[in-house]
């Protein structure tokens, strides 16, 4: 009996954290998405018109907020490529500015 109880918690547990794996992705996903989207923004108006210092000062301050969410959100298994991309990509506006 212990090994039927023990086989019918494996089975109904190991599905279970394989979706929670993939919840975590999805919610990573979530979270980066507005984050590219300010970046994608900021490099737009980079590029419409040089910006005033104080539209740069502007521009650094969102970078830094940016990336402290970035930082703050943790990283799911096997999400760390796309995490550092993200930081990549800040660091890269902010060479910009």
């Amino acid at each position: 009996r212990a090994w039927l109880l023990l086989l019918t918690l494996f089975a109904v547990f190991y599905p279970l954290s394989r979706l929670n794996i993939q919840l975590r992705k999805f919610r990573f996903s979530l979270r980066e998405r507005p984050l590219y989207d300010e970046l994608m923004a900021i490099e737009k108006a980079l590029y419409q018109e040089p910006p005033s210092p104080e539209r740069r000062a502007d521009f650094s301050r969102q970078l830094d907020r940016i990336n402290q969410q970035a930082v703050a959100g943790g990283v799911p298994s096997g999400e760390e490529a796309r995490y550092f991309s993200l930081l990549g990509t800040v660091g890269n506006l902010r060479l910009k500015l």
